[in-house]
């Protein structure tokens, strides 16, 4: 996961510093404030208290959804982060591969590595025991099939 101040300053704000969630501490205190009726006759003075209840409960249930949701996105910013970390990384290995491949093939196009492929007596094509060809002589090959001796003309 990365370090930096934003998301350290991310995480600070949504959760508390002894590593609670601060999603368990809203539902806590609904708990409590839902269990105190006097606590909603003092607030709203008379006003049909299961009613003010209600919208209390769907007040928290919001709530939890909204916390359930930043939770969701936070996990995906660490899953895209990862990605986005890996990415990166193998696009800067395909970078300095490709250098490094057109570093070779200029070495291997050299002239220090080039060298011209020569025969030791270049005028002689074939020559056997008992047949010497030299330039300029024809030779009509009558049968080849077996590779040790050959019928020829």
């Amino acid at each position: 996961m990365l370090e930096s101040p934003a998301i350290t300053h991310f995480m600070r704000r949504f959760f508390l510093s002894n590593g609670e969630n601060v999603e368990s501490d809203i539902e806590a205190r609904a708990l409590y404030l839902s269990q105190r009726p006097l606590v909603f006759d003092s607030v709203y003075r008379g006003q049909d208290v299961p009613a003010q209840s209600k919208i209390h409960k769907d007040c928290v249930s919001a709530k939890h959804k909204s916390w359930s949701w930043i939770q969701t996105v936070n996990e995906c910013l660490g899953i895209h982060s990862e990605n986005t970390a890996n990415y990166h990384q193998f696009y800067h290995d395909v970078c300095h591969l490709e250098e490094d491949m057109l570093s070779f093939l200029l070495w291997m196009d050299s002239s220090t590595v080039r060298a011209q492929v020569k025969t030791q007596d270049p005028d002689v094509m074939l020559k056997h025991f008992r047949v010497s060809l030299a330039k300029g002589d024809f030779v009509k090959i009558l049968e080849n099939f077996d590779a040790e001796r050959w019928k020829m003309e």
